[in-house]
């Protein structure tokens, strides 16, 4: 027997920052949940943000405290060719630079003459390598 399921309208919930999330519930409209208060064990986890531009790509990643020496470490594997993303996408990419301060990382990719660098590979190599530095992530 498959059950039954009330039938609500479209909606879609949306989280407005850490100190308030918004619902759409079971009946129309919205409901605003209390306050959402920061543990003070809380750890932050490693972003990024990735900025295409034509033949370049910038990644800033933050909340790296803590992990910043291990994600250095890998970027710098990927700087020398001898990473191990599940990518090929190192093989469009001419330069590498990478700044560092104790909250951030900036990393600015040059991509080949004629190339283009994919940003979805891209992605897919900083999840890879922000895991293997935060396996609880």
């Amino acid at each position: 027997m498959v059950p039954i399921l009330p039938r609500w309208g479209q909606c879609s919930g949306r989280r407005t920052g850490v100190s308030q999330i918004t619902l759409c519930g079971g009946r129309p409209g919205r409901r605003t949940l209390p306050a959402l208060v920061p543990s003070p064990n809380l750890v932050l986890m490693t972003q990024y943000k990735i900025s295409n531009e034509s033949s370049a790509v910038a990644i800033e990643l933050t909340g790296v405290a803590g992990h910043q020496k291990e994600l250095l470490e890998a970027f710098q594997g990927c700087q020398e060719g001898t990473c191990s993303c599940p990518t090929d996408e190192y093989q469009n990419v001419a330069s590498m630079t990478v700044d560092a301060d104790e909250s951030r990382i900036a990393i600015r990719l040059e991509a080949k003459p004629g190339a283009k660098l994919d940003v979805s590979e891209i992605e897919s190599c900083l999840d890879y390598t922000i895991r293997g530095v935060e396996p609880a992530r």
